[in-house]
């Protein structure tokens, strides 16, 4: 009896993202544990690389830095990409339920074929109503001061989602939104909503210069508007193409907009752990004798009526506290922290009784 001898193909490397859903799917503990920890250790190292310092951490100091920096840098990473991606998720829904221009295909005679994309006139629709929204809602930041009106664009799409559910559902909703004029301006609704929770991504740009702010705030509505019209092209794609392409994207839009590096020095100074502008520091005498030998203005002086074993450092920048020294500078080192100029003084941590945020005027006490 003989036997055939069959010949099995190399399998193909998959691709490096293929290769980490699958890694999630399988374990998908570890691949969060690994994930927090890769990102909590990015945003330390990105740290440390923009003041243009690294201490010599403990073991221990580190791992709790990481584990705390990863816990919301990772929040801040899922809650940017769910608003990206959610008015994408919406255009994918609403189409799926029947709504919007029909798809149709005509042959002339003594023409050629051209093939068209199915959902050309709902995706370009749906493009110009969220741009418009995008102008209206700029405009209702500006000049409207009751924010909450916001809550009237709830109406048409919650309607439009209950009624769906209705057996009339093809004469309430699905034909009434046939229509090129009916699907924008309900669609311009859609996206004012989903403007509303977008905005909250503007906050990590609020204390940038008004060139940077408004530019960024250009990127990331044009590049949303092409992400969600890409989601809806590759929603009937087969495989993992539906996946992988929006999240590039967003990692792309993350990346070209700088929040990925502002977002990191948020967190840093979220948990009061450097990056932080005008403070007050409690020393010791030591630590105000190391000040007053290297800064020449000598700012470091004992508390009005305190104890004279208590100096004052008032109204300075805390670079960064993580590692065996404080690490300030004279105020504007925060601000531009590539500005070498501005003086930074590395402080022992024992020397260091306390640290206070100054309050600004006006602020309530």
């Amino acid at each position: 009896m003989q036997k055939e001898s069959v010949h099995v193909p190399a399998s193909v490397p998959a691709v490096p993202m293929e290769w980490a859903l699958d890694k999630f799917r399988q374990h998908p503990k570890t691949a969060v544990v690994s994930a927090a920890t890769l990102w909590g250790g990015a945003i330390v190292l990105h740290h440390f690389f923009r003041i243009g310092y690294l201490p010599v951490l403990a073991l221990t100091d580190l791992l709790g830095v990481v584990i705390a920096s990863a816990a919301i840098g990772l929040i801040l990473l899922l809650v940017v990409m769910v608003l990206l991606v959610f008015p994408g998720l919406m255009l994918i829904f609403w189409r799926r339920q029947g709504i919007g221009p029909k798809t149709v295909v005509r042959l002339r005679a003594g023409q050629p074929f051209r093939r068209r994309w199915k959902h050309e006139c709902y995706a370009l629709t749906s493009a110009a109503a969220a741009a418009f929204a995008a102008a209206v809602y700029s405009a209702m930041l500006l000049y409207v001061k009751v924010p909450y009106l916001i809550v009237l664009v709830l109406v048409p799409p919650l309607t439009a989602v209950v009624m769906l559910e209705t057996p009339r559902r093809e004469s309430f909703v699905i034909q009434p939104l046939r229509k090129i004029s009916g699907l924008f301006l309900f669609q311009f609704y859609c996206y004012v909503l989903a403007w509303s929770f977008i905005a909250l991504i503007l906050l990590l740009w609020q204390h940038e210069p008004s060139a940077t702010f408004l530019a960024n705030t250009a990127v990331l509505v044009v590049t949303a508007i092409f992400l969600h019209v890409v989601m809806l092209a590759v929603a009937d794609m087969p495989g993992r193409a539906k996946i992988v392409v929006p999240v590039l994207m967003v990692i792309y839009v993350l990346v070209f907009t700088s929040s990925l590096s502002i977002g990191a020095g948020r967190i840093i100074g979220f948990f009061g752990l450097g990056q932080i502008s005008r403070v007050d520091i409690a020393l010791t005498k030591s630590g105000c004798d190391t000040v007053n030998a290297i800064w020449s203005k000598r700012p470091c002086v004992v508390v009005n009526g305190g104890n004279p074993s208590s100096y004052l450092l008032a109204d300075v920048d805390l670079v960064t506290r993580i590692g065996p020294h404080y690490l300030i500078g004279e105020r504007g080192v925060v601000a531009d922290l590539n500005d070498r100029r501005l003086i930074r003084i590395a402080i022992r941590s024992e020397d260091v009784l306390g640290w206070a945020r100054v309050r600004e005027e006006g602020s309530p006490p």
